[in-house]
């Protein structure tokens, strides 16, 4: 989850989001991270670093876990919970002209 929490700190729209194959388990994580976009990069790394103890700490057995804050939230399961991003609509092309008349 450390890179999950890097991309929301760091990122724009304070969202990040991965996906982990674990070998040994033959399972893969998925797992999000987001904080309100008013905090600064460090409020945003404090508000996820104290949603990973309490999920250490809490969730250490689970298969998922959702924990939520005011300002920031995480999230981890062992099934796919995101859709994945919508492409972005093409660019609207300019309309034809209009025909000549003779």
């Amino acid at each position: 989850m450390g890179a999950v929490k890097v991309m929301a700190a760091t990122s724009d729209d304070k969202f990040g989001r991965r996906e982990r194959n674990l070998l040994k388990s033959n399972m893969t994580i998925y797992g999000m991270a987001q904080c309100t976009r008013d905090l600064q990069e460090s409020a945003c790394n404090q508000c996820l670093n104290k949603i990973s103890e309490t999920i250490l700490g809490s969730c250490k057995y689970h298969l998922g876990c959702y924990v939520i804050s005011t300002s920031c939230v995480m999230r981890y399961e062992i099934n796919a919970f995101l859709l994945d991003p919508i492409a972005p609509s093409p660019v609207a092309l300019a309309p034809a002209s209009a025909p000549t008349s003779p």
